[in-house]
């Protein structure tokens, strides 16, 4: 069984991969930036959960919903990843001991709302944490051609900037191709 069908049992209890969810973990654990159109229920999140149980480093979850990534993080934690969630009414001194446990490496996972990328001082002090992975989920809200564009969306690419080594994966179950052609361009990515 290889590493990541192993992971995939370990963690979900899953023997198999549905769809195109194994070419997409593949690809981010080789080092791909991957855009991933799926529908929803088509297993997006697990393509970029399931890398970070292999990854050596921190997957940083770029989330616009405070209740999708509060469950998220539920769900990780209680199968055994290491998750947390910046909430947006934080005072900094939770944010610096926040950041301190992800750079002493005590969470695999953590989650934050684009809204939070909007701090300088934020971005400045997130640069110690060894960021490997950085997932923009609902990436549709990037593009101004999408039906939910989000200004806060646009500051990604700061994030992105910071961490120039870092694997970027892009999710989105509704965009069109002119709204991928968008994604692509304002991440700078390719895939």
């Amino acid at each position: 069984m290889n590493i990541i069908k192993s992971a995939l049992y370990k963690y979900w209890k899953f023997r198999n991969f549905i769809g195109k969810q194994e070419v997409v973990i593949n690809s981010i654990i080789d080092g791909n930036n991957t855009l991933v159109s799926l529908p929803t229920g088509g297993g997006k999140s697990l393509c970029y959960q399931l890398p970070s149980t292999i990854i050596k480093g921190t997957t940083f979850v770029i989330s616009p919903l405070i209740s999708l990534m509060e469950d998220q993080v539920y769900k990780m934690n209680k199968i055994g990843i290491s998750s947390f969630y910046f909430k947006s009414e934080e005072i900094n001194l939770s944010i610096d001991k926040q950041i301190d446990n992800l750079i002493y490496g005590n969470y695999r996972l953590v989650y934050c709302s684009p809204e939070r990328l909007n701090s300088s001082s934020f971005l400045e002090k997130i640069k110690k944490v060894n960021i490997k992975h950085i997932v923009v989920d609902e990436a549709h809200c990037i593009s101004e051609w999408g039906y939910s564009f989000r200004p806060s969306y646009r500051n990604i690419k700061r994030m992105i900037d910071t961490f120039p080594i870092a694997t970027i994966s892009a999710y989105s179950g509704s965009a069109t191709s002119r709204v991928k052609k968008d994604i692509i361009k304002n991440l700078g990515i390719e895939n």
